[in-house]
């Protein structure tokens, strides 16, 4: 969810892309003494298997786990090819890595409601125009991170089904129930919320209201 509010990437892409381009330049002929130094120890590794160097596994690793294995074997690549090399590796492995953010967030129960409102990674404008104090408890709702029954039933071990709302008493304590239906809530809610909203309320007005900010 971190994630998906800011729009970013883990930072073992960012180091990934740079070791990728730090080998293309070892490799190079007129490197001299790094490629002199990085052909002994990949002849050494090619003639003995026990002969493991970091650097030729780790580069190794991130072409296959690209589907790139065709370039770590071919062993040759110009200074010209490298910078596209890289953006090639930096693509595959952004969109490896949204295709296991998308994953993550629906088969997690924290992110029941999330993944319904939150279609991609990007930044949300809210967290760049809302003051900190409303940032705050905006980003701690939408992410799940606050003490409404269907969070704080898990910390106890509670069923799910009956973690109820600690104001009503009534019906599922979640994030849906604590903006649209809670009757202890109306009050606050009518003066804050439009009345589209405060009437008739349904799944897909919970999902309209926490997707304000995010198309």
């Amino acid at each position: 969810m971190v994630y998906g509010e800011l729009g970013r990437f883990p930072l073992s892409i960012l180091v990934k892309v740079r070791q990728i381009k730090f080998w293309g330049k070892i490799i190079k002929p007129d490197s001299k003494l790094v490629n002199i130094v990085y052909k002994v120890m990949y002849s050494l590794q090619d003639i003995n298997v026990n002969d493991k160097f970091k650097l030729l596994q780790t580069v190794k690793q991130i072409f296959q786990e690209t589907g790139m294995s065709y370039v770590w074997l071919a062993q040759n690549v110009n200074q010209m090819d490298v910078n596209y090399l890289a953006n090639e590796v930096k693509l595959i492995l952004t969109d490896q890595f949204k295709q296991t953010w998308r994953s993550s967030a629906t088969n997690s129960t924290k992110g029941n409601y999330y993944c319904m409102f939150k279609h991609q990674l990007a930044l949300e404008p809210y967290l760049l125009n809302l003051p900190n104090c409303k940032r705050i408890w905006i980003t701690r709702l939408r992410t799940t991170n606050h003490r409404l029954a269907i969070e704080t039933g898990r910390w106890t071990n509670i069923d799910r089904q009956d973690r109820l709302c600690a104001l009503c008493n009534s019906r599922l304590g979640d994030e849906l129930h604590f903006l649209l239906y809670c009757q202890s809530l109306n009050d606050i809610r009518t003066l804050y919320l439009p009345k589209y909203y405060c009437n008739n309320p349904i799944l897909d007005k919970f999902i309209n209201l926490m997707s304000i900010n995010t198309e």
